[in-house]
């Protein structure tokens, strides 16, 4: 999480021809899978893409990372240019020490997977089972966890090429229910 001060600011109100003022106000803010969503129902695309956002873009998205309760929506264009570099700053954090490889194509190009979004990243914890309290950690985190657990996952499983999906919980409670019909049959037994 990452707290800051966002100082008191001077604007002109337009409709009213006079200057209105907002306070000195601190804002706490988690860069989440949670906040992407957010942003990303209000606009329609992904926050991921490489297309840059535009500035009410963005200041929507640091309401979207805001924890707590802001009663003047003013805040987020009183933010000053020291805000928005630590802001910048957070949001870049890979916020953990593992290091993994970045997946290269046949002529050493970085591959391109399709085009990431917060669904996506949801069905990947649920292939996964990464617990859905998951999705306040910092973004960088979270994707640095589903990519370990797509390398362990392909490390672990050497006789297939192609990643099989992991069975949703009610798709292993079917398999076992089948199981156990087929044992009960061939042992001729009650369960």
């Amino acid at each position: 999480m990452l707290s800051i001060t966002v100082p008191s600011a001077q604007f002109w109100d337009e409709e009213h021809k006079k200057f209105i003022y907002s306070e000195e106000t601190e804002l706490e803010l988690e860069h989440s899978l949670v906040s992407i969503s957010k942003w990303e129902a209000r606009y329609h695309k992904s926050f991921f893409s490489k297309e840059q956002r535009t500035d009410s873009e963005t200041r929507y998205y640091v309401k979207c990372m805001t924890l707590n309760k802001v009663s003047d929506e003013k805040i987020y264009w009183a933010l000053s240019e020291k805000n928005v570099e630590e802001i910048g700053e957070y949001i870049r954090n890979p916020m953990t020490a593992t290091k993994l490889k970045t997946k290269k194509d046949k002529k050493g190009k970085k591959k391109k997977n399709r085009e990431l979004t917060t669904e996506y990243i949801y069905y990947l914890m649920i292939q996964y089972g990464i617990p859905h309290e998951f999705e306040n950690w910092h973004i960088e985190r979270l994707l640095t966890l589903i990519q370990l657990c797509d390398e362990e996952n392909a490390k672990n499983d050497p006789e297939t090429k192609k990643k099989e999906p992991l069975k949703s919980e009610r798709e292993r409670v079917d398999d076992m229910i089948a199981l156990n019909e087929r044992r009960i049959a061939a042992l001729h037994t009650r369960g």
